[in-house]
């Protein structure tokens, strides 16, 4: 499974998790059966409105299964959900990609369910 986590910079695992989804610099993408890890840049260029479409589309050419996320936007969360990628919440605590990952890999992460209704601009954070 390989799991994406947004990041600050393209410095590798030790990379700062970026607070958001589709304004992230890059993302660090992990391989859970191998641990190799990859930092790719943001293919929406970091600044975009509405990015999480291509963004999400970007992961999953990449076989991204599952992103870890401080907060995610409802858009965002949307594409996600509809691409079939499983969102978890990061704890405030985490601060870099090789922390995060390593808070899934111990099953310590919890997964964001489906909510209903609310405003379009919605933010789920933990």
């Amino acid at each position: 499974m390989k799991v994406a986590v947004p990041v600050k910079e393209l410095g590798g695992e030790r990379s700062e998790v970026f607070p958001g989804f589709g304004k992230a610099p890059a993302f660090a993408l992990f391989d859970a059966e191998s641990e190799k890890v990859e930092i790719v840049p943001n293919p929406a260029g970091g600044g975009s409105r509405c990015a999480g479409r291509s963004v999400v589309r970007t992961l999953k050419e990449r076989g991204v299964e599952a992103v870890l996320l401080k907060e995610v936007g409802k858009g965002a969360l949307n594409h996600l959900r509809r691409a079939g990628v499983e969102v978890y919440l990061l704890p405030r605590e985490v601060k870099t990609a090789q922390r995060a990952f390593e808070a899934f890999k111990s099953g310590k992460l919890k997964a964001l369910e489906p909510r209903e209704g609310g405003p379009a601009r919605k933010v789920f954070r933990e």
